[in-house]
């Protein structure tokens, strides 16, 4: 039963209502609610990368011009598909690097306290943050898209967009999997090195056809590979018409859709695997954050 007070009058008070617990659900909007004012506080974090974002995708777009369209630019606008993932990859990698070990202090004393389970933040960490990535690829896609001149067809941006944001996330996950997993330098270092070796196995600077059986085989773990085979096939698949072949230009090679996909290796029609993949590694290296997170909070 309920404990009774007495009021000063006699008359027996209302029984004290014991303390209700908060639901997960109610501390993993309250720790969304926090990142959420963190984000706005750190203008590093949002206003700084937007322009950043901005500014880059302008002068990539001013570099590579109309390659998306200049059959005599074609290798260029292929070149560029890198170096989209690329510029993406390390905008978001790094920060995830870095992002834990500065928090784990924190993280620490308040999951020793039972604030929250480390799920519930893990949830709410990547709830927070992925919206915002996923805007910035958003307005970076879209200015390189039109700028470097790629078909006009809004199938073909959605996808672009699509790989590209696929892309960012994957590297989010892969680097907070190395900022839980090692410190900051360590995980800098390794973040750096790791990928150096999955831009070599992606199939541009060695074709697939040159590699060994075994270097061949390694290939099918780099996300790039992936990525930067989506990519073109959205710009040259789907009976994409003819490229422009400049007046100055006797003959243009790569006026033919299919050449450019051909010399790469790409297997026509194999956009969809590409992307299932891609969405596999980032649930593959979202579990293995966790895992490697909830393994360093267990044994410090």
């Amino acid at each position: 039963a309920l404990p009774l007070t007495m009021e000063p009058s006699g008359i027996p008070a209302k029984p004290e209502q014991p303390h209700r617990k908060p639901s997960e659900f109610a501390k993993l909007l309250i720790l969304m609610k926090r990142a959420n004012i963190q984000l706005y506080r750190d203008w590093t974090v949002t206003h700084l990368k937007l322009f950043v974002h901005i500014v880059c995708a302008i002068v990539i777009g001013l570099l590579f011009g109309d390659s998306g369209i200049n059959a005599s630019k074609s290798i260029s606008n292929v070149a560029s598909f890198l170096v989209h993932i690329l510029y993406l990859w390390y905008t978001t990698l790094m920060p995830g690097v870095l992002k834990y070990p500065y928090e784990m202090n924190i993280l620490r004393k308040e999951s020793f306290n039972r604030w929250y389970k480390i799920r519930t933040y893990f949830v709410a960490s990547m709830l927070t943050s992925l919206p915002v990535q996923i805007f910035f690829t958003i307005v970076y896609a879209s200015i390189v898209y039109l700028m470097t001149s790629q078909p006009c067809e809004l199938e073909r941006y959605l996808m672009f967009t699509a790989v590209l944001v696929l892309n960012t996330i994957v590297a989010d996950g892969f680097g907070l999997f190395l900022g839980t997993f090692l410190n900051e330098i360590n995980g800098t270092f390794i973040g750096a090195i790791m990928t150096c070796f999955m831009f070599v196995f992606c199939g541009f600077f060695i074709m697939f056809s040159h590699m060994s059986e075994a270097m061949r085989g390694i290939s099918y773990l780099s996300s790039h590979r992936y990525g930067f085979e989506a990519l073109v096939l959205t710009a040259y698949d789907d009976n994409r018409a003819d490229l422009v072949c400049p007046g100055d230009q006797i003959y243009c090679h790569y006026a033919k859709p299919n050449t450019m996909m051909r010399e790469l290796g790409v297997v026509p029609g194999n956009y969809l695997f590409n992307v299932v993949t891609l969405v596999v590694h980032f649930v593959a290296i979202k579990l293995a954050s966790f895992w490697t997170l909830k393994r360093k909070l267990r044994h410090g």
